[in-house]
C-alpha cells in the first residue's frame, strides 16, 4: 500500500491539484462563450422544442445537420438550461455548456479520489488531475465546442470508483454505470466484463441498465417508437469517417464500405467479449474504449476523450509510459484532426492510419504488461 507524505505537508503539497483546478476553470470560463460547434446548435435546437412540447425524434426542428442521435438523458439536462437562457436572457452557448463544464470537473475531483484512494502523493493527485482537466482535447470538446462526452465519463467514473475487486457489483455502482450507459454508448463496452464477474453482478447491472434506460425512454418509445429507434441508429449506415482508418476503404462501393464496418464491429463484440478474462476493472475498460477506435469506422476526435480518465489513472497508479503514451499519441491526433482545425484535412488517411497503429501497439503492450504483472503476483510467496 503506497502512503502519502506526512499530515503537516499535505497541505502544502496540494498547492499544485489547486493549480490545476484553477487553470482549468479559468480555461473554460474563455473558452465557453467565444463559440459552439454544429453538435451543439442540435442540443440548442431540441431542448427549445422540447420546452415548448414537441417530440424531437418524431418531428425534427429545423436541424442543419442529422437528428439528435443519442438516448435523452442529457436532453433532460438542457431543457433547464434553456429555461434558463429564455427566463434570464443569458446565451444558450453560456449555459448550454454549464452541465458539460461541471462534468469535466466532477469527472476529474472522480479521478483524483481514486488516485488518493490508491495511496498515492498530493503531486500523483495533480498530475493525473491535469492529464484530464487541462488536456487540450478535453477542452476543446467540451468548454469550446460543446459536446457534451463528459457527462458520461464523469457517471463512468462515478461508476468505477463505487466498484471493487472480487465483491458482487453493489446497487449503487449498477444504476450509476446504467446512467452511464444512457448518457453515451461507451460504458457499453466493458458489460461483457461485468457480466462475466457473476451472477449477482450481471443481474444487478443488467437490471438497472434495462431500467434506466426504459424509463428515460419511455415518453418516446410509447409515443413514436419508430422515429425513436430510426434516430438512435442514424450513424449505422454511415461511410468511414473522422480519424478512422477505414477512410482507406473510400474507393470502394460504398455498400461494401458499409459491410466492412459492420464485419469489424461484430470483430469488436468478439474482442470486448475476449477481454472479460482480464481480472482488472481499469485496464479492461481503458482497452475497450481504445480498441473501438481501431474496430469503428466513425472515430470522431471526441471519443479520444473516453479513455482518458482512465488512463490517466494508469500513468500514476503503475507508473505506465505506455499509458502517458497513449494520452500524448489521442491528444496529438486531436488537435491535428477536427471541426476547426485540420492542417492535413478532415480524413487524413496517414494520419488515421498512424493512430490506429499506435493505439493497437499500445493496448498490446497494456495487456502485456498486465499479464506480466499477474504472473507476478501469483508466482510471488504469501507472507503470514
Amino acid at each position: 500500500m503506497r502512503t502519502g507524505p506526512p499530515g503537516g505537508r499535505r497541505l502544502a503539497i496540494t498547492v499544485p491539484l489547486l493549480a490545476v483546478l484553477v487553470v482549468g476553470v479559468v480555461a473554460r470560463a474563455i473558452l465557453v462563450p467565444i463559440t459552439h460547434g454544429a453538435d451543439f446548435r442540435v442540443w440548442d435546437l431540441a431542448s427549445r422544442a422540447t420546452l415548448n412540447g414537441v417530440n424531437v425524434y418524431a418531428h425534427h426542428p429545423a436541424y442543419t445537420g442529422g437528428p439528435y442521435a443519442y438516448l435523452p438523458l442529457f436532453l433532460y439536462l438542457e431543457v433547464p438550461m434553456q429555461w434558463l437562457t429564455v427566463h434570464t436572457g443569458v446565451s444558450f452557448t453560456v449555459m448550454g455548456k454549464l452541465p458539460i463544464v461541471a462534468a469535466d470537473l466532477a469527472a476529474t475531483v472522480l479521478i483524483v479520489r481514486e488516485v488518493r484512494r490508491r495511496g498515492h502523493c498530493p503531486r500523483a493527485e495533480a498530475l493525473a488531475a491535469a492529464l484530464f482537466f487541462l488536456n487540450p482535447v478535453v477542452l476543446y470538446n467540451g468548454a469550446f465546442y460543446g459536446r457534451f462526452d463528459s457527462v458520461c465519463v464523469a457517471l463512468f467514473m462515478l461508476a468505477f470508483s463505487a466498484y471493487r475487486a472480487a465483491r458482487p457489483a453493489t446497487w449503487r455502482f449498477a444504476l450509476v454505470y446504467a446512467f452511464a450507459v444512457a448518457a453515451k454508448t461507451f460504458p457499453v463496452f466493458v458489460l461483457p466484463w461485468l457480466v462475466a464477474r457473476g451472477r449477482a453482478t450481471a443481474l444487478r447491472v443488467l437490471t438497472a441498465c434495462v431500467g434506466v434506460v426504459a424509463a428515460l425512454s419511455a415518453p418516446y418509445l410509447l409515443t413514436s417508437p419508430h422515429a425513436f429507434v430510426r434516430d438512435l441508429l442514424y450513424s449505422a449506415d454511415k461511410l468511414p469517417g473522422g480519424l478512422s482508418w477505414q477512410v482507406v476503404l473510400h474507393g470502394l462501393p460504398a455498400g461494401v464500405q458499409v459491410s466492412i464496418g459492420d464485419v469489424l464491429l461484430g470483430a469488436f463484440v468478439v474482442v470486448a467479449i475476449g477481454l472479460a478474462f482480464l481480472d482488472d476493472f481499469a485496464v479492461a475498460s481503458v482497452a475497450a474504449m481504445l480498441l473501438f477506435l481501431v474496430f469503428s469506422k466513425q472515430v470522431i476526435e471526441q471519443y479520444l476523450v473516453w479513455p482518458l480518465p482512465l488512463l490517466a489513472l494508469l500513468v500514476v497508479d503503475e507508473r505506465s509510459r505506455v499509458a502517458l503514451f497513449l494520452v500524448a499519441a489521442l491528444t496529438a491526433a486531436g488537435l491535428l484532426v477536427n471541426a476547426y482545425y485540420h492542417p492535413f484535412g478532415l480524413q487524413p488517411a496517414a494520419i488515421n492510419v498512424a493512430l490506429a497503429a499506435m493505439v493497437s501497439a499500445g493496448v498490446a503492450r497494456l495487456l502485456w504488461a498486465h499479464r506480466r504483472g499477474a504472473t507476478v503476483r501469483v508466482a510471488a510467496p504469501s507472507v503470514g
